[in-house]
């Protein structure tokens, strides 16, 4: 890793897709379709600053979070009796 002119680590791509927990061909898909935070630009080699993908990744693992759905009800806390006799929980 590079430092770049600011101060900060610049990261190839293999790098941030590991960082990211994706796959080489992922990030490269999002780069084709600017679904991706733009690089700094070396000639011909594509670099990240590491503070930008470590920002992304914590905006990622946030959203994750708070996308995650809370645990079913089971009948036992008061779920529905309707939906436990569907699963066949009941004789």
């Amino acid at each position: 890793m590079k430092e770049y002119a600011g101060g900060d680590v610049l990261v190839p791509p293999n790098e941030v897709a590991r960082l990211l927990g994706v796959c080489d061909e992922t990030l490269r898909l999002w780069r084709r379709d600017n679904k991706f935070i733009a690089p700094v630009n070396l000639p011909g080699r594509p670099r990240w600053r590491l503070s930008d993908v470590l920002a992304l990744k914590e905006s990622r693992d946030a959203s994750k979070r708070s996308a995650d759905p809370a645990p079913p009800e089971t009948y036992l806390d008061g779920g529905d009796i309707a939906q436990v006799a569907q699963w066949g929980l009941m004789a």
